[in-house]
């Protein structure tokens, strides 16, 4: 049975861990669940998110389209004339608008791919993805960094610990990348299935993934 939530969306500035999280001096919480995209507002020592910036730019066209193709860009189906063309991809932070010389660089990149008819610019969109170091989402509990380098230092020596500590009730789900907007979505059911029935989380997607990784460079 799903029942009906209440949310608010509130400018979160700070985050203490007493008993329960703390937010803002004010809000308690006894689970947090840390969806903060390239932004970072806890310090997670081997966890790093990279901005990407990218635009996108829907066209008017009459071009008839039925598939959706790939190749240095995206172009999507015609829906009710408009056709989504994109993204382009800079590792980088940015505050610039969408601009001319963009559009005409995805323009020309879509060209390569099919023939477009005459074409109006109808928008064009821009924002920072939030990438991870292997380009696959990051699900799961945050580790103890210090707490389990100090009980299982043989990690550093690149020994799989048979078992690692966590923060308890901190979450996160971040890292989609590119193609966020599927790969939230089996990301958000990995890690409700993980809450809700402690089914595991597939290893490829698991914070621990990054965390052996990260001990592993320490001792060098």
């Amino acid at each position: 049975m799903i029942e009906n939530v209440e949310f608010k969306q509130i400018e979160i500035t700070s985050i203490k861990k007493e008993k329960n999280f703390i937010l803002n001096d004010s809000i308690e919480a006894k689970n947090l669940i840390l969806a903060t995209g390239w932004e970072e507002i806890i310090n997670i020592p081997y966890i790093k998110i990279r901005p990407v910036w990218g635009e996108r730019i829907e066209i008017k066209t009459s071009l008839s389209t039925k598939h959706h193709y790939h190749k240095n860009c995206s172009v999507s189906t015609n829906f009710d004339g408009i056709v989504k063309i994109g993204a382009t991809h800079e590792r980088r932070w940015s505050e610039k608008e969408p601009n001319a010389e963009n559009a005409n660089i995805l323009i020309n990149k879509a060209q390569e791919i099919v023939k477009l008819p005459k074409y109006s610019i109808y928008s064009m969109k821009a924002g920072m993805r939030a990438g991870s170091i292997d380009y696959f989402p990051i699900i799961g509990q945050i580790i103890d960094t210090d707490k389990t380098l100090e009980k299982y230092p043989q990690i550093k020596k690149g020994r799989i610990p048979k078992e690692v500590i966590y923060i308890g009730n901190l979450y996160i789900i971040n890292g989609g990348g590119g193609r966020g907007f599927s790969n939230y979505v089996y990301s958000a059911k990995f890690l409700s299935q993980f809450l809700l029935n402690k089914t595991p989380i597939p290893e490829f997607l698991d914070t621990k993934r990054l965390f052996i990784k990260y001990a592993r460079k320490m001792d060098k």
